[in-house]
């Protein structure tokens, strides 16, 4: 009776920028026990792939698992897979990144073992047609798809790799076994085995890729399987370059934008995602499994603002990389910045607890480069104007020697704020529920609440805004760019009682030095009086709460203000030390006010029961009575230093 042929292999990769900790555990309990059975099966053939970050790490600590890995490279044991040295997602990276992160880790597998890939690991099997093209300009063969694919492409016979092409090049696509892969981490050897046969066809051999978590197994289950396998007559384990050369192919097909079906439904709004889970469940295994529309990738970055500005940033730096001239080793170090902050995972982080953790170590790095691009001696000051976030609206991009400040005209608000000399980015913008809403965090959001609203009222989810003027479209008055100055304004309505009140407010931005000094002036153009509290929200991303000091000034004296939520009065400066970074930020008012000082949590919870600390709000506000057609006016100043 015709057997089954088995691929069988690991893809293995660890965060950019994790904790020492997490990799050590990660390297015990999985990588190297992994590969340590699987040196004493010589006989088994398998497929294996390592992340140019992971490689990298493990040579620096554990340089006997690669003479160990190489060892099993030259007796043909295992096959490694190529792909992009950072696991970026390559279908949102601009061609060339994805070009040279390829051919990177292609170099150094080759340097390394004395053999170049000629497979490529497609993070989370994220697809665009235009790939294959790439994937074989940069020497690659093949690569692996999903079920999700071929089901899409209408392959029905899953048991070849099939060909595809794009501009004329073409390259082999594997179907990877997804429910098969899937339920490994709960099914024991015997039952894997058993499920693997039931593929077996009286009429033709048959060819089933199973391609799994490198953390999936505990090491006794990797020798049982491997046990297994070596007892079993019908299966014999087989190489995807070795099978490409010596077996017929499938026919040629195409196909569409698409990746693992979970990524896919995190990218579709909430309730449609509901609809497609449940019409899944409607239609059972045998026809669920057919059903397409759910999103694709690049839906994340609308779904997940703060992943599409990340995406922007990754973009401009991009360009401004490109941008060097006669300067080869500057473009060279700027680029493998830029090449790290592409790293996958943190432009999926608004779908993953914690995700704020990676997003922030690719800021790191993209800010890096950014800072390796300006040319000391040459490089000015200036105030840029740009559709930054692909939105269809010019943002205005603050670029200074110590610090960047990106002004956004919705709310008028500052959405990220670089300290250059730490690569640090002082804005998370993670979102939070207003009125049912979620609007991003960012710095200076202007708010409008009755006199003697509580801070408990103000903090709740079902606190609903007086005015229109949070995260609102404001107009254009001024640029000047070489003063690096810009005026703002909105004409927009405040509910007072049962009245609609018409309020004016402009806001003026003087960017210098270190310094950004925010004039406010708000006018009633009512004909009646208003009598409203006005608000100025700042939001500061800070790495761990142990390693901030809040500082209040009140007259001549400073207290220390702690991360519970606490009530101020009388406030004209507060202070954040961030002794993580050694940055000192100030934020003073002309006018003194009330504030509110509380820290921003995500709901995931950490092991001292409460949320995971993302950073501070700082909320001064001012109870005003303006008779109608009068102004107030007032002066916000942030100020970045070293401590």
């Amino acid at each position: 009776m015709p057997g089954i042929q088995l691929i069988f292999g690991t893809y293995n990769s660890i965060p950019l920028g994790g904790s020492e900790t997490f990799r050590e555990e990660q390297y015990k309990q999985y990588i190297k026990p992994f590969l340590s059975t699987l040196y004493l099966f010589p006989e088994i053939p398998t497929v294996l792939y390592y992340s140019g970050v992971l490689l990298q790490w493990l040579e620096k600590k554990h340089p006997e698992f690669l003479d160990v890995l190489g060892e099993m490279v030259s007796r043909k044991q295992v096959e490694l897979l190529g792909g992009a040295f950072y696991d970026p997602i390559l279908t949102i990276l601009p061609r060339s990144d994805a070009l040279g992160q390829i051919e990177l880790l292609t170099t150094y597998l080759r340097k390394k073992f004395g053999k170049r890939p000629r497979g490529a690991w497609v993070p989370e099997m994220e697809w665009e047609p235009w790939l294959a093209s790439t994937l074989r300009t940069c020497g690659m063969d093949y690569t692996f798809l999903g079920e999700y694919h071929f089901n899409a492409a209408g392959v029905m016979k899953r048991y070849v790799p099939y060909l595809t092409e794009d501009q004329g090049k073409t390259i082999y696509v594997f179907p990877i076994f997804e429910q098969i892969a899937d339920s490994v981490e709960k099914t024991s050897p015997k039952e894997l085995i058993r499920t693997i046969l039931a593929h077996q066809s009286s009429l033709e051999d048959r060819l089933v890729t199973l391609l799994v978590p490198g953390d999936c197994w505990t090491n006794k289950k990797i020798e049982e399987f491997f046990l297994e396998l070596r007892s079993n007559g019908q299966i014999q384990c087989t190489q995807p370059n070795r099978y490409v050369r010596s077996t017929q192919v499938g026919y040629k097909t195409y196909f569409p934008c698409g990746s693992k079906e979970k990524r896919m439904i995190e990218a579709l709004p909430t309730e449609r995602a509901k609809e497609y889970k449940a019409l899944k469940a409607r239609l059972g295994t045998m026809h669920g499994e057919m059903l397409f529309g759910g999103g694709f990738f690049r839906q994340l970055l609308s779904r997940y603002p703060e992943s599409n500005l990340l995406y922007a940033k990754m973009q401009y730096t991009h360009l401004l990389v490109n941008g060097i001239r006669r300067d080869k080793y500057r473009k060279i170090a700027a680029r493998e910045e830029l090449w790290k902050g592409q790293h996958g995972q943190a432009y999926w982080s608004g779908s993953i607890a914690g995700g704020h953790v990676i997003r922030r170590q690719a800021y790191k790095s993209l800010i890096t480069a950014e800072r390796i691009t300006r040319e000391k001696g040459v490089f000015i000051p200036s105030l840029v104007v740009m559709d930054f976030d692909m939105d269809g609206k010019d943002e205005f991009l603050y670029q200074g020697h110590d610090l960047n400040a990106y002004v956004h005209t919705n709310g008028g608000t500052i959405f990220e704020l670089d300290n250059l000399h730490k690569a640090w980015n002082y804005v998370d913008c993670s979102a939070k529920n207003v009125g049912g809403k979620e609007v991003l965090r960012k710095i200076f959001m202007d708010h409008f609440f009755p006199i003697g609203t509580e801070p408990q009222e103000f903090i709740s989810p079902k606190h609903v805004e007086c005015g229109d003027f949070l995260d609102q479209s404001y107009t254009v008055v001024k640029c000047d760019k070489e003063r690096s100055e810009l005026v703002l304004e909105r004409k927009g309505m405040v509910k007072q009682g049962k009245e609609q009140i018409p309020v004016r407010l402009v806001k003026k931005f003087i960017f210098k030095g270190n310094t950004i000094n925010l004039y406010y002036s708000l006018t009633n153009a009512s004909s009646t009086a208003f009598r409203m509290c006005f608000g100025v929200e700042v939001n500061l991303s800070f790495a761990e709460r142990e390693q901030v000091r809040v500082l209040w000034q009140e007259g001549k004296s400073r207290k220390e203000v702690l991360h519970e939520p606490t009530v101020l009065s009388n406030v004209s400066e507060i202070s954040f030390e961030d002794s993580s970074h050694g940055t000192q930020i100030v934020l003073s008012t002309l006018e003194p006010a009330s504030a509110w000082n509380w820290s921003n949590e995500c709901k995931v919870s950490s092991s001292d029961g409460r949320g995971i600390y993302l950073g501070s709000c700082f909320l001064p506000y001012w109870p005003l009575d303006l008779p109608a057609g009068t102004v107030w006016e007032n002066r916000v100043t942030l100020k970045m230093g070293s401590l």
